[in-house]
């Protein structure tokens, strides 16, 4: 009988952690996880996704009589936090699941609830913390520092020495020069390249990354 984990987020990317336990579960070097859904969209509740059935929302883990392992597949920074602020109280843990294809130096630092996908190469040196998502191919340079709830999407290149403060999200394909610093809870948008320091609750796009305006009308 495996051990059961449930996944917050029956969403696409809900299917990819799902798919992620998966090949964990193929390597065979830890326990076998057998997955169910929760998801806060009740009209989801009791259909199947990716072959596992969604079984309810928060009050699963609040009615618990036993431990319950639970990874959060939220992407959203802000609304990850908010989920893991409501459960964090409930008798749960918050594995570290790492693809068994991502390569992490054994002089880096891992928090917990985070999740590593495949292709992702973290340098030495580093220091991800809690609930960190790593979607496919994200490299970390060296002496990297990435907060807690950040979600970094795929093909973002991390150079040495960034910094990443609480809840950031990078888009697709951001790349960042050496030591710059990336504000609580900023947004950077796909294909950006980040050359100077992002203040905390900024949206920046483009090459080289500028804060983005809202427009005005008269």
């Amino acid at each position: 009988m495996g051990r059961l984990l449930y996944i917050y987020g029956a969403s696409g990317l809900g299917r990819e952690i799902a798919q992620l336990v998966e090949d964990i579960n193929s390597e065979g070097d830890g326990p076998e996880w057998v997955c169910q859904f929760l998801d806060d969209d009740v009209s989801r509740h009791g259909t199947c996704v990716a072959g596992y059935e969604v079984v309810g929302d928060w009050r699963v883990l609040e009615r618990a009589a036993t431990t319950c392992d639970v990874a959060v597949a939220v992407a959203n920074p802000i609304q990850k936090r908010s989920i893991i602020s409501r459960i964090q109280h409930f008798n749960v843990r918050f594995p570290t699941l790492i693809h068994p294809r991502a390569y992490v130096s054994t002089r880096s630092q891992i928090g917990v609830g985070t999740l590593i996908q495949a292709g992702c190469i973290l340098s030495v040196e580093n220091r991800v913390g809690n609930f960190v998502f790593l979607n496919f191919n994200v490299v970390v340079g060296h002496d990297v520092i990435v907060g807690d709830y950040s979600s970094l999407m795929t093909g973002t290149v991390l150079s040495g020495g960034v910094v990443l403060e609480e809840a950031v999200y990078t888009g697709t394909s951001v790349t960042t020069i050496p030591n710059v610093v990336l504000g609580r809870e900023c947004i950077v948008g796909a294909g950006a390249t980040v050359i100077r320091n992002v203040q905390p609750g900024v949206t920046v796009a483009g090459v080289p990354a500028r804060p983005l305006h809202k427009e005005t009308t008269d």
